[in-house]
């Protein structure tokens, strides 16, 4: 986590949006159910798990999302080296059974994710990638993508701009690159 502007980092109403990539949705999503069944839909309990996620993959984002996830719902494995000893343990899992925030967690296989930075064909993931992010892991296929899609979108908002006669000023700027997330947002529409 970092901070941001006008946040609380403190509030218990807080959602935290994490986004994994991974190599495969389907793998991930059967070895995560068995961990956290309680983080998936009634719907998605009921259906074959490689239902859903096909469905997933041959339609909207490429992206499924567990959202409202309690942050005392995830199984503290934390251990330090070796295990770490019983009091580190002890300490973090009685932290995490006290955090009432939320994490809403998405999940998007790699080359769905590289293909959305460098062609916006669905822009769900590669709108929220131009938002300010923390990357936790680095993958340079990934970042060298992220990289393309942040300046083509930056192009995209010069070239927007063209046709206006004041000069263009870097708020307006900023503001058509924020709306380019928002646009490619299907609960926006």
């Amino acid at each position: 986590m970092f901070k941001q502007a006008n946040y609380n980092l403190e509030a218990a109403d807080q959602v935290i949006d994490l986004i994994l990539i991974v190599d495969s949705a389907e793998e991930f999503h059967e070895k995560n159910f068995s961990h956290n069944y309680k983080h998936y839909s009634g719907l998605s309990k009921r259906l074959p798990l490689g239902f859903t996620s096909g469905a997933v993959q041959r339609s909207g984002s490429k992206i499924y999302f567990n959202p409202l996830i309690p942050f005392n719902s995830f199984k503290c494995t934390y251990g330090g080296e070796a295990g770490g000893d019983t009091s580190e343990r002890e300490e973090m899992g009685q932290l995490l059974r006290n955090d009432q925030r939320k994490l809403k967690y998405g999940i998007i296989q790699r080359d769905d994710a590289i293909e959305d930075l460098l062609e916006w064909k669905r822009f769900a993931f590669a709108g929220r990638m131009q938002k300010p992010i923390l990357n936790l892991l680095e993958d340079s296929e990934v970042q060298k993508a992220q990289e393309k899609s942040r300046d083509n979108a930056i192009n995209l908002a010069l070239l927007q701009s063209y046709h206006e006669v004041q000069p263009v000023n870097v708020f307006d700027i900023y503001l058509k690159l924020c709306n380019f997330s928002y646009k490619g947002d299907v609960r926006m529409r």
